[in-house]
């Protein structure tokens, strides 16, 4: 079995050809220029954010729901780094309100984690994980797990909030005292 991180270019190449896409560019041609580095794109980060984006439009409902699953667990995660009683009260949130099938679903996964988490073993994990990223190129490190958070905020802003948020004007008459304070003009009316 060989690695599973293509490291040489014909390794690079058969993964690209695998999943059918020319290169690795365009496996994040869903993330905005503007959310890129410097044009660039954040490896980890962006992979995260792509493959949220990619699932989110697939015709497969399940692919829908893990992209959904997956953004939940992301920022949960990334609240509950900065404020554990936030992060649990969002969560308690979220939990009143969706169907048993998701609450079952985010008890497994925690149960599936929680049963075998040690506090050695993570922080061994984290350490390498985060040195790897910073040598393959993700300046960030594992805090590209909380970056893709920004993102899906982001995202769910300018695709979600500000759409929603429908104003109505109303035609603009210069001569109605209720649009224009018309006193002090001579001859106004």
């Amino acid at each position: 079995m060989g690695s599973f991180v293509p490291t040489t270019p014909s390794e690079r190449q058969q993964m690209l050809k695998t999943i059918g896409v020319g290169s690795v560019e365009e496996l994040f041609r869903d993330v905005p220029q503007e959310m890129r580095i410097d044009g660039y794109l954040d490896p980890e980060r962006d992979a995260n954010f792509a493959a949220f984006l990619a699932a989110s439009v697939h015709s497969d409902p399940e692919f829908q729901y893990s992209a959904y699953f997956m953004a939940f667990r992301y920022c949960y995660s990334a609240l509950s780094s900065v404020n554990n009683q936030s992060a649990a009260a969002a969560a308690a949130r979220v939990s009143a309100g969706v169907n048993d099938n998701l609450k079952f679903d985010m008890a497994a996964y925690n149960s599936f984690f929680n049963s075998r988490k040690s506090t050695a073993a993570t922080n061994l994990a984290d350490a390498a994980n985060d040195t790897y990223l910073k040598v393959s190129g993700d300046e960030s490190g594992v805090a590209s797990y909380g970056e893709v958070c920004d993102l899906l905020v982001n995202w769910h802003i300018q695709t979600v909030v500000l759409p929603s948020i429908t104003v109505e004007e109303s035609p603009f008459d210069p001569y109605d005292e209720t649009q224009v304070d018309l006193s002090g003009i001579v001859n106004a009316r």
